[in-house]
């Protein structure tokens, strides 16, 4: 599993949606969906942004 894969797993456990999440860090939701599918790369800033709100949430 990679990085990519361990963060969407962990955003699915935690119940957090691609729209919450793109709201979060400043992307579009089909954004979000591309860059998990492993359509799209994300700059290493919002992937940090990504990230740390995944890791951070309570949910």
């Amino acid at each position: 599993m990679n990085e990519r894969e361990h963060y969407l797993l962990k955003r699915r456990r935690k119940k957090i949606t691609q729209k919450e999440l793109s709201i979060a860090i400043g992307v579009s939701q089909a954004f979000i969906s591309q860059y998990e599918s492993g359509k799209k790369d994300m700059s290493e800033a919002k992937e940090i942004k990504y990230q740390k709100y995944i890791n951070n949430s309570k949910n």
